[in-house]
């Protein structure tokens, strides 16, 4: 992010559909609509669209926002709303039913935003100033700063309360706690309830880049920058085992 460099990449003859021209610079980050008839996407020229799946290339753009002061690192789409994170500190929301006029600013971090958890009512931001900010998704109004951490904070796993697992979507309350993995080689479980951090997962020796947890939400898994992927007892906090193997660092886990 941020290079603004770009590879010309030659045609697959499996390829479905090409969105070109898409941006002016790289694109930083995509999201699917959960319908999958849209796709988001985030560029390095501040600019945030959104396109038609299977549709003729004259009908694939369906709307463009533009409005942040740096490059966008992060966009979900949910129902009529696109939310997008960026380097000039904020998130936005836009009604992309309404040519993707804005509708809110959440302001509050001193650092680029590098992710987000977005649920029916609430947002939860990760930033490069050390913080994870939980917010109201209607009002914007900031409701709790999670600190702890002691460099950049980049992935977020939201865990709903085990009564709440059933749900499709299930609002964020004040039994769900959430994990945020850091530069500082830590991921950390929180408890939405008091802001505070309930425990530590120390072990990885760089950055944490990815987090998941297996369907009983009793063990967690952290990919790093290290090339490493450990897993730990949720509960305890408890190492479990260290998967080595990679050559260069684990971007993604999925259980």
């Amino acid at each position: 992010m941020g290079s603004g460099s770009s590879k010309k990449i030659e045609v697959s003859p499996y390829l479905i559909q090409c969105f070109t021209d898409a941006h002016e610079g790289g694109v930083n980050c995509m999201a699917v609509s959960k319908d999958w008839s849209m796709i988001a996407t985030g560029g390095e020229d501040w600019l945030a669209k959104v396109w038609h799946v299977s549709r003729p290339d004259s009908e694939q753009l369906k709307c463009v926002c533009k409005g942040h002061r740096g490059y966008i690192t992060a966009v979900r789409i949910f129902d009529e709303f696109l939310v997008t994170g960026s380097e000039d500190h904020t998130l936005r929301k836009w009604d992309i039913d309404n040519d993707g006029e804005f509708i809110l600013e959440y302001a509050g971090h001193r650092a680029i935003v590098n992710d987000f958890i977005l649920t029916d009512d609430y947002l939860l931001s990760s930033s490069y100033d050390k913080t994870i900010r939980w917010w109201q998704f209607v009002t914007g109004e900031c409701l709790k700063v999670f600190e702890g951490h002691k460099r950049s904070v980049g992935p977020l796993l939201f865990l709903p309360a085990k009564s709440n697992n059933e749900d499709d979507a299930p609002d964020l309350n004040e039994d769900d706690m959430f994990v945020s993995g850091s530069s500082d080689g830590c991921a950390k479980l929180w408890s939405l309830e008091n802001a505070r951090c309930v425990r530590t997962f120390a072990g990885h020796d760089n950055a944490v880049l990815c987090l998941d947890v297996e369907k009983n939400q009793e063990v967690l898994f952290t990919g790093s920058l290290d090339a490493t992927i450990r897993s730990w007892v949720l509960e305890t906090g408890e190492p479990l085992k260290v998967f080595s193997g990679h050559e260069a660092p684990v971007l993604q886990i999925k259980c």
